[in-house]
């Protein structure tokens, strides 16, 4: 009884998965452009004025302001 349970379940995994994907499951690709916002390094000791941290942003104004202390 179990081998003919465990034969129609794996009949039934075997229908069930097929690879026919609609066009609207497919992945466009789109090309991504990147702007440098400055060259060189970070040296953590404040001299950029920017403290050596764990910075998370998460808004557009956060990143407005680290902007402007790199241009600064």
């Amino acid at each position: 009884m179990k081998k003919i349970f465990f034969i129609f379940l794996s009949i039934l995994l075997f229908v069930s998965c097929n690879n026919n994907e609609t066009s609207n499951n497919e992945f466009d690709p789109i090309e991504i452009t990147f702007t440098k916002i400055g060259k060189g390094t970070l040296s953590g000791s404040g001299q950029e004025n920017i403290f050596q941290s764990n910075l998370i942003i998460q808004n557009q104004i956060e990143w407005q302001s680290l902007i402007t202390i790199l241009y600064c």
